[in-house]
């Protein structure tokens, strides 16, 4: 990105960079690409005077990428490639491997990371990179989320129960850039049986017209429910 290697991003060096690296549909018209820059400006542009982007102001920057988000997780869900999940836990990836998977048109990925698959590759530095940019905004939050639950005994024994939990919600407001493309549902259980209190994922729903789910999770005298949209 920094092509004249002065330690900063000017404005003409983002226009050409994302015009040529990131030239989606997103990017493929003048006013996407002024409103592109604008958004990488405003997010890391910092107190100083002048427009450009210092190196220390993108290291700062990607303190908050993903924040409370791991990167295998963020691979697997907002990427849609579960497949490298394993790869990306194993080697500790966080957001400050990013410039160094990127570069070298993602030589790294398919050593270490044995993405192989050169579409794969191409849409993993792409996102890292609309990541190391702040280019997008996630979807708004959930609102409205309800989980009611009902507890039945079993017929053959009345010291035998189990509950179904039914979690209800609406979509987010703004769908964030680029749109939310699935729900995931976790719970986490506070009481046995559970061995180790954590949240665990129950449900991967693609179909964003559906926003209920309904789920059997036995005997359980606590339960809390969450979603998550990607």
């Amino acid at each position: 990105m920094d092509v004249d290697k002065d330690g900063e991003l000017q404005a003409g060096e983002l226009r050409d960079f994302i015009g040529a690296q990131l030239g989606t549909t997103d990017f493929n018209t003048g006013r996407k690409l002024d409103r592109a820059i604008a958004q990488v400006t405003g997010k890391l542009d910092g107190a100083d005077s002048g427009l450009d982007i210092s190196v220390n102001e993108l290291d700062q920057h990607l303190h908050k990428v993903l924040e409370g988000v791991k990167v295998w997780e963020w691979i697997t869900h907002s990427l849609g490639l579960p497949m490298y999940a394993e790869a990306f836990r194993d080697n500790a990836i966080t957001v400050h491997d990013f410039p160094m998977l990127v570069s070298n048109g993602g030589q790294l990925l398919q050593a270490e990371l044995l993405v192989v698959s050169l579409l794969h590759r191409q849409k993993i530095i792409r996102a890292m990179q609309r990541q190391m940019l702040g280019l997008g905004a996630e979807p708004g939050p959930i609102p409205h989320l309800s989980c009611n639950s009902t507890t039945t005994t079993s017929s053959s024994s009345s010291s035998s129960s189990s509950s179904i939990v039914q979690c209800i919600w609406r979509p987010p407001s703004t769908p964030g850039e680029p749109p939310l493309h699935k729900y995931v549902l976790e719970r986490f259980a506070l009481a046995p049986p559970s061995p180790v209190a954590a949240w665990q994922p129950v449900a991967e729903l693609d179909d964003l017209v559906v926003t209920r789910f309904s789920d059997a999770v036995g005997a359980l005298s606590s339960l809390t429910c969450a979603t998550c949209a990607h």
